[in-house]
């Protein structure tokens, strides 16, 4: 059942029905680092795979993988199988969003118990919050220095080059925002619809008031009668800009940009790659989204 739930506290989200399931964190207590050989990571899917890539960069003897195909979405949409747990067969490290999202986490440490798990959104709190974190630029951060600080420790050989490469990334999200900042700074209280589940927290980062259709994570399209509150909310709020993912479905948006007058765009949530995505891949995304909100009026 879709419910529709308007919000207009600044900076207020609302997360999307998605089911969460409590999500552990295990690692080892001593440097996983071998002797002799590599030292292996392995990616849950792509937006962990994309920071992992900037951790691990130019690092002698650590090989970095996903688990997943860069296309697949959001992983809480995947269905684990046997293949996937072979490719974390080996693995030193398991990296991960966490918050809910590896839903077949527990199958990971049953079968690896001496993997070392980092959940990198571990230290991100708050009330409901949206496990789609990586949108929220700071959010991204923190999980970028969280997965450093447990790779340093996990593999102390290679410390000292974690934790350059994590100075050296961070410095560049940090200037994606700092060249931004105009573009942020006017949105900013703006109302805006979010017709996808990835895209709040990064309206959050904007500090935009949100509008959000909550949905069952299993359904793409509106009832009639939840479309037609949609459109009244639309209206009654004034309410004339609506995010959706990009090369997503847009026939909801369609239907309440027609009736309400609003603008639809499409934004990069950073979840979806290729084989050949680079380790600049979120900068770019994220410049991308900038680029765009930078035509809202």
């Amino acid at each position: 059942m879709k419910k529709l739930k308007s919000l207009l506290g600044l900076g207020l989200v609302l997360t999307t029905c998605l089911c969460l399931f409590g999500c552990g964190s295990r690692t080892k207590n001593a440097d996983t680092s071998k002797k002799e050989g590599t030292f292996n990571i392995v990616s849950s899917f792509y937006p962990m795979h994309i920071l992992a890539m900037n951790l691990t960069n130019k690092i002698e003897g650590v090989k970095e993988t996903s688990m997943s195909e860069p296309n697949i979405g959001c992983i809480h949409d995947h269905t684990f199988s046997t293949d996937d747990l072979k490719k974390v067969e080996g693995a030193d490290v398991y990296i991960e969003n966490g918050l809910g999202l590896e839903a077949f986490n527990d199958k990971i440490k049953k079968a690896y118990p001496d993997t070392a798990i980092v959940e990198v959104a571990k230290n991100i709190t708050g009330e409901d919050l949206n496990p789609h974190v990586w949108t929220n630029i700071d959010y991204y951060i923190s999980q970028v220095k969280y997965a450093s600080k447990q790779l340093q420790r996990l593999n102390q050989e290679n410390k000292n080059s974690y934790a350059a490469n994590e100075k050296s990334y961070v410095a560049k999200l940090e200037q994606l925002k700092t060249d931004n900042g105009n573009t942020i700074k006017s949105v900013e209280g703006k109302k805006v619809l979010v017709l996808d589940e990835a895209l709040p927290n990064f309206c959050k980062f904007l500090k935009m008031n949100v509008i959000e259709i909550e949905t069952d994570h299993e359904e793409e399209a509106l009832s009639a009668d939840d479309l037609k509150k949609a459109i009244k909310t639309m209206n009654d709020e004034k309410v004339k800009t609506i995010f959706i993912a990009k090369d997503s479905d847009r026939s909801t948006a369609e239907a309440i940009a027609a009736e309400t007058g609003a603008t639809i765009y499409e934004l990069n949530t950073c979840m979806v790659g290729t084989k050949n995505s680079k380790a600049d891949a979120y900068i770019t995304e994220m410049k991308e989204n900038f680029k765009i909100i930078a035509t809202i009026n």
